[in-house]
């Protein structure tokens, strides 16, 4: 079950989701701002530690593929390498 799972969070997936996430908070700030219970989720510690896991998972798996992970400094050379850098899915979403 657990390869199963690992096998559907790939990038892409992992991208939609956080995002997907995101939206009922920014739905509770726009809809009820003065709420008990939108502060209370909005000022509560959930959401940054499910952030947090992801970005570790994130991180893990790009330690797993092998990506040269320094490479995120060298886009500050050129607009190549900028380029280069950012067409990798896995420097998108860190």
């Amino acid at each position: 079950m657990l390869i199963q799972f690992e096998d559907y969070l790939t990038f892409e997936n992992i991208y939609l989701w956080t995002n997907f996430g995101i939206l009922p908070f920014w739905v509770m700030l726009i809809i009820l701002p003065n709420s008990k219970f939108s502060q209370f989720f909005v000022n509560s510690i959930i959401l940054p530690l499910i952030l947090s896991t992801v970005y570790i998972y994130i991180i893990y798996q790009i330690i797993l593929l092998d990506e040269p992970i320094f490479d995120v400094f060298k886009l500050y050379l050129s607009l190549d390498n900028l380029y280069t850098v950012f067409a990798r899915e896995s420097f998108l979403l860190v």
